[in-house]
């Protein structure tokens, strides 16, 4: 599993930033809920960890400045509040795999 150094970089950037700035680095519970239910449908979950970058998901996904690097997340919460709807799963085989 390759782990993307750039990603993680950017990722403890952007969480120092926030905490420097007085601003919460954890992620709302229902935020958290939704990006595990994106990865827990996602093909690039392997084990524990996202195939792409080679982070710990249960970890990445508490953390409020993480950001997806297949842009996953981010399109299932613009799903969700365009549509009301959440349903991870059938997202990600549309967007990734379908």
């Amino acid at each position: 599993m390759k782990v993307d150094i750039k990603d993680a970089i950017k990722t403890i950037g952007n969480i120092m930033k926030a905490g420097a700035q007085g601003k919460g680095v954890k992620a709302s519970k229902e935020l958290i809920i939704l990006r595990k239910e994106v990865c827990n449908n996602c093909p690039h979950l392997q084990e524990d960890r996202c195939d792409l970058c080679g982070c710990f998901i249960k970890i990445k996904a508490l953390l409020l400045a993480a950001r997806c690097p297949g842009g996953f997340w981010e399109e299932a919460m613009m799903n969700e509040m365009i549509t009301g709807s959440r349903s991870p799963g059938e997202y990600i085989k549309k967007s990734c795999c379908g």
